[in-house]
Formats: C-alpha cells, sequence, structure tokens
C-alpha cells in the first residue's frame, strides 16, 4: 500500500504516466528530446548539482534509439517533431529507467491520440515492451485498440467498472453494449 499525494511521490515509486495532452502535460516542446527525456531523473546525470551533458546525452540516444525516434537526434527542439515522435518520447523517458528508477506501473491515458497509424503501430510496440518489465494500465476509448492489446478489459460506464472482461474472448459488439448501456442488438 502506498500514499501518492504529488505527481513526485508516484515517480518516486516507479509509477509513470503517459498523458493524453502530451503537449501540455508530458512534454516541455521548446526544450531539446535530451532534456526531454532525462529531466524527471536530473538527479542521475548530475554532480555536484551541476548536468553531466555528456551522461545525458548518452542515455537519451539510448532511448532514441530503443523508441525508434525519427529522427535520431537527441539536440532537436521537440516541437518541431511529428506528435507520433513527441510521443514516443514521452514513453520513452519512462522506459529508458533502469535500477530504482525502473518502471513498475505505466499508465497510457490515451496515448494514440492525434497520431498516425504508424506511430500507433509503434506505440503498441512500446506497450508490449514495457509490459515485459511492469505493470500497464491503459485506458482508451477506442474499442478495437484495447481488444488488440489488453489482456483485460475493464469496462466503465458512467464513471464505474461494469464489466471485467478477458479480451480474448470478447468482442467490439459486447464490450459497447456494456459502455453505452444500449444492447447493439437491439439497433439491428
Amino acid at each position: 500500500r502506498i500514499t501518492l499525494r504529488r505527481p513526485q511521490d508516484a515517480v518516486a515509486q516507479g509509477i509513470y504516466l503517459v498523458p493524453e495532452e502530451r503537449r501540455k502535460q508530458g512534454l516541455h516542446v521548446e526544450n531539446s528530446v535530451r532534456s526531454n527525456i532525462t529531466l524527471p531523473f536530473l538527479q542521475a546525470y548530475s554532480q555536484l548539482r551541476f548536468i553531466l551533458q555528456s551522461k545525458e546525452t548518452a542515455h537519451s540516444k539510448k532511448v532514441i534509439e530503443e523508441v525508434g525516434l525519427q529522427p535520431p537526434r537527441p539536440e532537436i527542439a521537440v516541437r518541431t517533431l511529428s506528435g507520433g515522435n513527441q510521443q514516443k518520447i514521452v514513453i520513452g523517458k519512462w522506459l529508458g529507467q533502469s535500477g530504482r528508477y525502473a518502471p513498475r506501473l505505466l499508465l497510457f491515458d490515451e496515448a494514440t491520440q492525434g497520431i498516425d497509424i504508424k506511430a500507433k503501430r509503434d506505440v503498441y510496440d512500446l506497450v508490449q515492451t514495457v509490459s515485459a518489465e511492469a505493470g500497464v494500465i491503459y485506458v482508451s476509448s477506442d474499442i478495437d485498440e484495447t481488444l488488440a492489446i489488453a489482456d483485460r478489459l475493464l469496462v466503465m460506464r458512467d464513471g464505474r467498472i461494469v464489466a471485467d472482461l478477458d479480451a480474448a474472448h470478447s468482442d467490439r459488439a459486447e464490450v459497447l453494449e456494456l459502455a453505452t448501456g444500449n444492447s447493439a442488438r437491439d439497433d439491428r
């Protein structure tokens, strides 16, 4: 059991968020890719309160390669990148951590909003990668997306969980019916 009062408390526990509003909540778009990747963990890249840029750059290059960022340049400003590449940075800053900072739980909140199909596939691959090492909670209003990547679905309606399903044995119509409270069969 843990108590989380501030975002820093969650980070200290290895609980990380990939928000829907990446430009407002997940990135400093005017800063470089390098600084966005290392910002939550600056103490790991600092000595005597000075940032060791070579250490920071080496780590960011490793993360850039892991997430497949294009172009693979740590010094480029985040604002110049596509939405999909921006989302890869948000995910990568959490995936690239090890030791006491290794992720224990990643919360993906509408992680594929506003990105193209190829970037969505890349995000799905990253979700699979992290799920081998940590827990994943993936929140999405896209039923097809959740059925494709989830093991278990918790269906919500009016702010309450109305069903707990095995994704492999569920279909779109069933999930839609549970989420809306309307029978898809009645609409025929």
